[in-house]
């Protein structure tokens, strides 16, 4: 079998979950989560996991690909658990892991799995950056599958508290990312330490050209089956998204009109800079006190991070963020996102976009746009331009004008932005009463 076996999958008849799945515990979990019928990627991934095939895939954001890699795992675990292939009892031995970049995204597939545990009865345990020596230490306790970051899988390895010598499957999420940013390393460490090697599942929303060659590195030449789900690298068409220029000194008070505008719709602004996050923060907290925000980025405490998250997830918050909410997080009900800076990295631009517009549920886009930007504009259409299954326009900068209303709005809160910015000026404006100085004051006349 040659190293990559390119498949691009288009429009095919749908199948059901019953075709799909046959363990009746994982069935009754579709049931009860009122899933009614399997999405593209999950009708063409399932099978191909469950012949044992290794793959790359490649699925749009917000086509359901967590189950698409879910679901066929638990089923081959308890498969292997019936053949007897493994010793349940030997302490920290799972038999598969599952690899996510971020804490967020590994809380959330845990969260998933955990209520599929509770029809499938496995045990599966979250290990993230964060996490305590204490929780390292439970890990030498029974265990079926691990999901975690890859930097505290290689320590726990590393220190002997985590057995891979039963280790049968492999699987990674947001592969794109961490297959670079320097995960690769450790990936690559961990894939040497699993001897005999395993099946291997790879999972990403974006491709970049050079992602297959990556990944034959970092696996040591395993074959890969690369499946490209059509549509798979472009932002859903039920997503409109609108530029609005304006100079970097008005961005404060045009965010300021374009909440306003918004109501108290669910949306996420992000910015570049985890200083830029509790700056922003902060300052729409003491605009809008009857409003709920939340901050997410990476120098965050893990504790404060996961109620932040889980603010939002819960209430109607508008969530200030870094790149760190980009990728992967599935949060119900985002109606907009606000591109408050546009992203260093043009691929994040692609993943910002997908956390609204999910579920068929429709969702806006807005680019606060200046002029500094162009550097990275430059970028962005040309990472959207290498982008063949790509449908999203490309940024026009400071020249671009959305549909005839949205430009009308845009006018207006530009318009309202100076005038709001001239008038707090003049607060601190103060009068003086001009003095005569001494030589100029008349003296009275002699008698």
């Amino acid at each position: 079998m040659p190293p990559f076996l390119f498949m691009i999958v288009g429009d095919f008849p749908m199948a059901r979950f019953d075709q799909l799945i046959k363990l009746p515990a994982l069935l009754d979990f579709i049931k009860e989560e009122g899933f009614e019928k399997p999405t593209e990627v999950q009708s063409k991934a399932i099978p191909e996991i469950l012949k044992g095939e290794s793959l790359v895939c490649t699925a749009q954001t917000g086509t359901g690909k967590t189950l698409a890699y879910a679901l066929p795992l638990v089923q081959l675990l308890k498969q292997a658990e019936q053949a007897k292939t493994f010793d349940p009892s030997l302490a920290s031995a799972p038999v598969g892991i599952i690899l996510c970049p971020t804490r967020e995204l590994a809380s959330q597939v845990f969260g998933i799995l955990k209520r599929i545990s509770h029809f499938a009865k496995f045990r599966v345990r979250l290990l993230s950056g964060g996490d305590s020596s204490a929780k390292t230490t439970q890990m030498r306790s029974g265990l079926d599958l691990l999901v975690a970051a890859p930097s505290r899988v290689r320590q726990a390895i590393d220190k002997g508290d985590l057995n891979v010598s039963q280790v049968k499957f492999l699987f990674v999420d947001e592969a794109d990312q961490m297959l670079d940013f320097g995960f690769g390393k450790e990936l690559k460490k961990i894939y040497e330490k699993i001897e005999g090697g395993c099946q291997l599942a790879l999972f990403t929303a974006t491709r970049p050209a050079d992602l297959n060659q990556i990944a034959m590195d970092v696996f040591n030449g395993a074959p890969l089956n690369d499946l490209v789900i059509e549509g798979a690298h472009g932002v859903k068409l039920n997503i409109e998204t609108f530029n609005i220029t304006c100079s970097q000194g008005e961005k404060p008070f045009m965010l300021e009109l374009f909440l306003k505008e918004q109501g108290g719709m669910k949306g996420i602004i992000f910015v570049n800079r985890k200083e830029t996050v509790d700056e922003v923060h902060k300052h729409l907290s003491e605009k809008f006190p009857k409003r709920a925000f939340a901050r997410l980025h990476g120098a965050m405490e893990k504790k404060d991070r996961e109620k932040q998250n889980a603010a939002f997830r819960d209430k109607n918050v508008t969530l200030v963020a870094s790149d760190i909410a980009a990728r992967g997080i599935d949060v119900k009900g985002v109606v907009w996102v606000l591109n408050y800076d546009l992203p260093f990295e043009s691929v994040y631009y692609l993943h910002r976009c997908g956390r609204t517009g999910r579920s068929g549920v429709p969702g806006r886009v807005f680019n606060f746009v200046s002029s500094r930007d162009q550097g990275l504009i430059t970028k962005i259409n040309k990472s959207i331009s290498e982008q063949t299954l790509l449908k999203l326009d490309p940024i026009a900068g400071d020249k671009t004008r959305a549909k005839v209303a949205v430009k009308k709005k845009a006018t207006q809160i530009k318009k309202s932005a100076a005038t709001k910015k001239v008038s707090e000026k003049k607060k601190y404006v103060v009068k003086t009463t001009k003095k005569t100085p001494r030589y100029k004051k008349q003296q009275p006349k002699k008698k």
